[in-house]
């Protein structure tokens, strides 16, 4: 039976969120954006995975779609993890630069910059390069190791 299958509980999920307007979920999927499950069977769905992505590489691992925008079909999926997730909400703010689409969070990760000077610098209209290059003023103690000797506890 399909419902021992390690994919199963995963396309029943896609199910419900993409047909079944009594689901929570439904209205962030099926209902609010238009989403749709393009798998005509879990047959078709579990044969798709297990021969492009494969199963999940850890219990931790959710099935994901890579554009927000589009709908649960072949192509469209990936294994990630709880940070790649959060990464890659419609909710966040991605930011092009130097060729390359991230998330703020992704872009402060990788310029050492504390997301929320980040945040504030782009409100305030800051050009790109300035917003991730420019080093704050004040290092607090989060992030200077001499702070307290310098300034107390």
């Amino acid at each position: 039976m399909n419902c021992k299958h390690p994919l199963y509980r995963r396309y029943n999920y896609i199910q419900q969120v993409t047909e079944n307007p009594n689901n929570p979920d439904y209205a962030k999927y099926g209902g609010g954006v238009g989403t749709k499950n393009l798998f005509s069977s879990f047959e078709e769905f579990a044969k798709h995975i297990e021969s492009t992505i494969g199963l999940p590489p850890t219990p931790q691992h959710r099935l994901h779609r890579i554009d927000q925008q589009g709908h649960f079909a072949p192509g469209n999926l990936e294994w990630t993890d709880q940070k790649g997730v959060g990464r890659n909400q419609r909710s966040n703010v991605r930011i092009t630069y130097k060729g390359q689409t991230k998330c703020v969070t992704e872009w402060c990760e990788i310029y050492d910059l504390n997301y929320h000077t980040a945040v504030e610098r782009l409100r305030l209209g800051w050009e790109i390069k300035d917003v991730f290059h420019t080093r704050p003023r004040y290092i607090g103690a989060r992030t200077n190791p001499n702070f307290y000797e310098r300034y107390g506890s």
